[in-house]
């Protein structure tokens, strides 16, 4: 079992769904061929949402072969009202400012957006006994889908398509013929990490066309580089600083303000002054890191690893076959105490959806939602397609995808399946070029899963604020945000000396109000721990 959940989790990052691992079938009571009726009589279900990333869902929505099986599995109908992109921030503002939906489901693409809904009473109070694939989900997420889609008045409003505590996609991928070349191995330590760096930089002409233009380290921007390398150091941290912990006396503090941040910070500025990180890391872009790689010119870089192996970023140029690529995925690293993981965002996010308080069908909107999002059999199909047409499971339980003969790309929209959150169609056929990229990386994340350890926030991030902790948080996050990414910048790149402007980094951002954030985050800790 353990090895099918990493497979399938493999496959949801692939497709950035932010899928969870399902639930044993057995927990349910459903055969993964029969049918999951949610009403005696075919019944229709009005759903508003979004049309997806390049083909409009409003036009080919129930001819798609995935949602023409969902009406059978669960013997509801959708109609469907359907919005542009471009549009449907305003739609969902209108909507939820005039107090009418109009439809019994609607997408309104964020969780305080339901919840505010909620406590408007907009949407309906949502029942964890209408939603029992919810309930028996593996790994332990109930807690975590409770927690963060509560809202303050102790209700549930909305559901949300990633509630999976997952690694944040972002890994560290290695030129496995550069480390051949200097002799080393992946790096599993941060001592180690650093010598495979400076052996790189000492190299000289790794990719052997006679010119200067290696880059031992890079990313696109210096804030993947610094939360990958900052969990070594022990912290959970994210692009901004909204990354909290809970002391043994229960006090939340900031991870922005501690040793451990400024030893990150240390360490990142090392590889700079050194020549290894990347000299332009602060403008570099995702495509213009991705020019970097597909040219040779990169030892080491961080990157969400799904978009790095579906976009071919990871094969030489004119390189077909991502099997044989050269990169390799690396363990998360041992620090200076121990600390060794990937940080987790645990918490609910994505598009959410909320059930229209006015609507005469609650508990059926309810329920099929949760049969959306959480269960098994549709996950399953969601992520992986049908058995014996897409997949195979051996006797040992592995799944393995089938490979078309003559190699041609194959995707999950030809199914029409999309987002677990909402259902639009979204075509990944940019994402996915073949199954044999779909394959290598399974094998290679697999891999990743048995040698990383997983750690969850020491606070919740939730949706749900009461009016005084939002009022807390808006009066300070924006500024302490920007102060953080100026400094964190200034100090890495030696613009500023981090030895003698450590402690006015940490007096100002307190005066910007990070005080008064740390506040409201002990105040959602004592009402959620």
């Amino acid at each position: 079992m353990k090895k099918i959940l990493a497979l399938v989790l493999a496959l949801c990052i692939v497709l950035s769904m932010g899928a969870m691992a399902f639930a044993e079938e057995d927990t349910l009571g459903i055969s993964s061929t029969g049918t999951n009726y949610l009403c005696d009589e075919r019944t229709t279900l009005i759903v508003c949402t979004y049309d997806g990333v390049s083909q409009a869902f409003k036009a080919i929505g129930n001819d798609l072969r995935f949602w023409q099986w969902l009406e059978e599995y669960t013997n509801v109908h959708i109609e469907w009202e359907v919005h542009s992109n471009a549009d449907y921030a305003t739609v969902v503002t209108t909507r939820l400012a005039s107090g009418e939906i109009g439809t019994d489901i609607m997408n309104v693409s964020s969780i305080l957006n339901g919840v505010n809904a909620g406590m408007s009473g907009l949407a309906a109070p949502l029942s964890l006994d209408n939603m029992p694939n919810i309930v028996a989900y593996d790994r332990d997420v109930l807690p975590i889908i409770i927690t963060n889609n509560t809202a303050a008045d102790g209700n549930i409003y909305t559901i949300s398509g990633n509630v999976s505590p997952d690694i944040g996609h972002i890994c560290f991928m290695y030129n496995t013929e550069w480390l051949e070349k200097i002799g080393k191995e992946v790096p599993t330590t941060l001592e180690e990490f650093y010598d495979v760096c400076v052996a790189m930089k000492e190299a000289g002409d790794l990719n052997g066309n006679g010119e200067a233009d290696e880059i031992v380290l890079t990313s696109s921007g210096l804030g993947n580089v610094v939360n990958m390398l900052g969990n070594a150091f022990g912290l959970v941290q994210y692009e901004d600083c909204d990354a909290f912990g809970v002391d043994a006396d229960g006090k939340v503090f900031a991870e922005i303000v501690t040793e451990a941040e400024r030893e990150c910070w240390e360490y990142v500025a090392k590889l700079y002054s050194e020549g290894i990180l990347d000299q332009g890391i602060s403008k570099t872009s995702a495509d213009e890191m991705s020019q970097k790689i597909a040219a040779d010119n990169v030892g080491i870089f961080i990157y969400y690893s799904a978009f790095a192996v579906t976009y071919g970023n990871l094969t030489s140029a004119g390189q077909a076959d991502p099997t044989t690529c050269h990169y390799a995925l690396g363990e998360a690293l041992t620090g200076p105490r121990g600390d060794k993981f990937y940080s987790l965002r645990n918490r609910a996010g994505g598009d959410s959806c909320i059930v229209n308080a006015k609507s005469d069908k609650i508990d059926l909107a309810t329920r099929w939602l949760d049969v959306l999002t959480c269960d098994p059999v549709v996950l399953k199909v969601r992520t992986c397609g049908w058995e014996g047409e897409h997949y195979t499971i051996d006797d040992a339980g592995e799944m393995h995808l089938i490979m078309p003969e003559d190699g041609s790309a194959w995707s999950i929209s030809d199914l029409g399946c999309g987002q677990i959150a909402m259902p639009h169609y979204q075509n990944y056929d940019q994402l996915m070029n073949s199954k044999r990229q779909y394959q290598w990386y399974m094998d290679q994340y697999n891999n990743l899963l048995e040698k990383s350890d997983w750690v969850a926030p020491g606070v919740p991030i939730i949706g749900a604020y009461t009016e005084e902790e939002q009022e807390l948080i808006d009066n300070s996050k924006q500024d302490c945000n920007a102060y953080f990414k100026e400094m964190r910048a200034k100090f890495i790149t030696g613009e500023e000396d981090i030895a003698t402007g450590w402690d006015t980094y940490v007096e100002t951002i307190y005066a910007l109000g990070l005080g008064d954030w740390i506040e409201a985050e002990q105040m959602i800790y004592e009402r959620t721990k």
